[in-house]
């Protein structure tokens, strides 16, 4: 991702003399010119004066909050289709056209940027054309070629665009919500006399200081660690402490945030692998909440593990790894996760349904879903078992990936042309699509070979739902013979091109059809023994593994460092 740009869905509270949803489209990177953030940061004020209440960019778990990449067709797709989304269901919409018009690309071939450039202009005309009332704002600087495509899109729209320079952009743009028969206006002073009515009329709130608390990772990114960054910014929440979040990825923006609450001495918590880690700042007490699935580790962790003053991690497997390579704390501080308030089940009790979920980037090899498919049709001939199905959800995938050297992906192609009842989808879905599909199943499976935690089964458990498990790794923490059925294994050597980094003696967990068949068949033809053993993983899940135990665990720990003021020893937050 190179622009991360993102669109923030305002949402309404109060009466208002203003629609009661806008989207605002821009970069907002710490890069811009001060002019331009300032506009930017204007702008966002503007919906606060009509009394809308606004979700800021960068907060974690903000449903407002979406990034885009053109990078792939894939993505291009994606992207065009939640901006179509999102401009169609509101009424007006700001852009900030920089990002159009001197656009930063990703890809490094010549060819691969032009056609990158092209997706970033049909996104630009798609904006231009099927917005509602449509405000753009631009640079000071002349640019001849957008004045000719803003007439152009005029002309083709039948509506009026308001063209606004980044100077006053924020002024006029709340006159405009305020009164929007009248035509945007010129006013040299806008911003200078917008910014001393906001202070002035800004609410009271109570003194906060500085966090002293910054969160390191991928926290935009919809992976495992991207997830794992926002739930321990959800977690920090609930005990008072605002982190500062950095999205290393991009490098580009970081969000500091107000925090009533503090720590005695500066904590920077790297939710990265130990690989990705950066040159830190050896001031502060460095944690890194790393991952990994092999019993050993590739040389290119090494550095970044040395860095970390202490490490945290989701699983007592992973712990055991970290504890051969370091000699500080390695601490197994579990995860926190929380269902969606609107799933429910809605299983088909006659059709037995079996999930098999994971994302391509992930390994193919690794993630082994292979060993699922001929397992299902060894337990289920088709003959005789028409009732039921195997779905197996994965993210785009990409030819010759390293992840997938044998090719498990077009073999599952075939498998399923072969066999309606495998069904195998290769797109990208809503955290609630995917939740409720779990939610769906009649049983979920993961026959992995190496797995630090294991978001899937977990999930599964979470709601309620039978899990059968490769019994290797992370998720035996929590799927255990009392909530899970587990499939017996046999450790073998790691080929050299299966995992991401070289890594010298790994070896991971394999297993076999006959025995996925079996456990299939058993979950199958004893469903209620196999909801008991559902409804106990579930206990299990909502005590430990919800998001204030887990923020209880960071607050004990904190604690422990003599980070966590004595004022602040409370329970946390529900």
């Amino acid at each position: 991702m190179v622009t991360h740009p993102n669109f923030l869905n305002v949402h309404s509270a109060g009466k208002l003399k203003c629609p009661t949803k806008a989207v605002i489209i821009g970069r907002f990177p710490p890069t811009q010119n001060a002019q331009t953030l300032e506009a930017m940061r204007l702008s966002l004020s503007y919906l606060s004066q009509c009394e809308e209440f606004h979700t800021i960019t960068g907060l974690p778990a903000s449903d407002a909050q979406m990034k885009f990449s053109v990078k792939s067709r894939a993505k291009f797709a994606m992207a065009q289709q939640n901006i179509i989304k999102s401009i169609s269901s509101a009424p007006r919409t700001t852009l900030f056209c920089d990002m159009f018009t001197r656009p930063t690309l990703a890809s490094k071939i010549r060819y691969h940027r032009f056609l990158e450039y092209i997706r970033l202009m049909r996104l630009f005309w798609t904006i231009l054309i099927q917005s509602n009332d449509l405000s753009v704002v631009h640079s000071n600087t002349k640019n001849h070629f957008l004045k000719l495509i803003l007439k152009i899109a005029e002309w083709k729209r039948k509506r009026p665009i308001h063209s606004l320079k980044t100077t006053g952009a924020a002024q006029r743009l709340i006159k405009r919500a305020n009164h929007p028969i009248l035509a945007p206006f010129e006013l040299s002073t806008a911003i200078e006399k917008l910014h001393a009515h906001s202070i002035e009329n800004l609410p009271k709130a109570p003194p906060v200081v500085p966090s002293s608390l910054s969160i390191y990772g991928l926290s935009n990114s919809p992976t495992g660690l991207g997830q794992n960054a926002r739930m321990s910014a959800q977690c920090f929440q609930k005990l008072g402490l605002a982190p500062c979040m950095i999205d290393v990825e991009a490098m580009k923006w970081q969000q500091n945030l107000a925090s009533p609450n503090a720590l005695t001495h500066p904590v920077h918590l790297h939710h990265l692998n130990a690989d990705r880690v950066k040159p830190m700042d050896q001031t502060a007490y460095n944690i890194g909440f790393l991952l990994w699935e092999f019993q050993a580790l590739p040389k290119e962790h090494v550095t970044g593990i040395s860095a970390m003053d202490e490490i945290w991690t989701p699983s007592k497997f992973v712990t055991d790894i970290y504890r051969k390579q370091t000699d500080n704390p390695v601490i197994t501080m579990k995860k926190g996760i929380e269902p969606l308030a609107q799933i429910k089940s809605r299983a088909n009790p006659k059709k037995f349904t079996l999930l098999n979920a994971f994302d391509f980037h992930s390994s193919v090899e690794r993630k082994n879903p292979l060993a699922s498919a001929h397992g299902f049709q060894v337990a289920f001939p088709q003959k005789s078992h028409p009732d039921c199905q195997l779905i197996l959800k994965t993210t785009p995938t990409e030819p010759k990936h390293w992840g997938d050297p044998n090719d498990q992906i077009g073999k599952l192609r075939e498998m399923s042309s072969l066999d309606p009842r495998i069904i195998l989808i290769e797109s990208f879905c809503s955290t609630s699509q995917f939740h409720q599909m779990i939610a769906d199943a009649s049983a979920v499976i993961s026959t992995h070979r190496a797995e630090g935690f294991g978001y899937i089964p977990a999930y599964a458990l979470l709601y309620n739902r039978p899990v059968i498990t490769t019994g290797y790794g992370g998720v035996t923490d929590f799927c255990t013979p009392a909530t899970a059925t587990l499939l017996p294994t046999q450790l073998i050597p790691t080929a050299s091109n299966h995992t991401i980094l070289e890594t010298k003696g790994a070896s991971w967990a394999d297993v076999s059809p006959d025995a996925v068949a079996e456990k299939m068949l058993w979950v199958y033809e004893n469903q209620d023994a196999a909801a008991v053993k559902a409804q106990k993983g579930q206990l299990l899940m909502k005590t430990e593994y919800s998001m204030s135990a887990q923020a209880d665990r960071y607050r004990k720990r904190l604690i422990d460092l003599g980070f966590w003021q004595q004022k602040h020893l409370q329970k946390p937050f529900t």
